[in-house]
């Protein structure tokens, strides 16, 4: 008989790698999902940007309060700020993204390669029970043609 540890440490192996497939999978999507919300932020900034720009551009043209363009300025400093600010995490969101999706792609490698060692195990297991099965056949076959022999010098003694 075949030792099951080996097959039951193989298949202990698989269940690790496609539990850490699995993670690496959830983390990827949280990951997805973040850059997607950093994403809709930074239009949002970027359009309120372009929509304060043009009201001041067309505002421009009337004589406005010294007060008034001072916190035009400080606004648009702000949003400004607040775009690079989105800018700075979109480019970190992608570089988390991107490793999130290499360590996915090595997880879901480890398990197709403990998948392989598992089926190699058993394709294994099954070579060695048909050279035992056969082997016994060949046993049964060896004590037959034994026996028939045996009778048959048995049988011609008597005569």
């Amino acid at each position: 008989m075949s030792d099951p540890k080996p097959l039951d440490a193989r298949a202990v192996l698989l269940d690790k790698a496609q539990r850490r497939a699995e993670e690496r999978a959830q983390v990827l999507a949280q990951h997805q999902q973040r850059l997607a919300r950093l994403q809709a932020s930074a239009q949002r900034v970027s359009e309120m940007l372009a929509d304060y720009q043009r009201r001041l551009a067309q505002d421009h043209r009337r004589p406005r309060p010294m007060a008034d363009t001072r916190n035009d300025r400080l606004f648009l400093h702000n949003l400004q700020g607040m775009a690079d600010k989105l800018g700075q995490d979109l480019r970190a969101a992608h570089a988390h993204r991107d490793a999130a999706a290499q360590a996915l792609g090595e997880a879901e490698r480890a398990v197709l390669q403990a998948r392989k060692l598992l089926e190699l195990a058993e394709q294994a297991r099954i070579a060695q029970r048909e050279r035992r099965e056969q082997a016994a056949m060949d046993d049964w076959s060896t004590m037959r043609h034994a026996h028939k022999a045996h009778a048959h010098d048995a049988a011609g003694g008597r005569q």
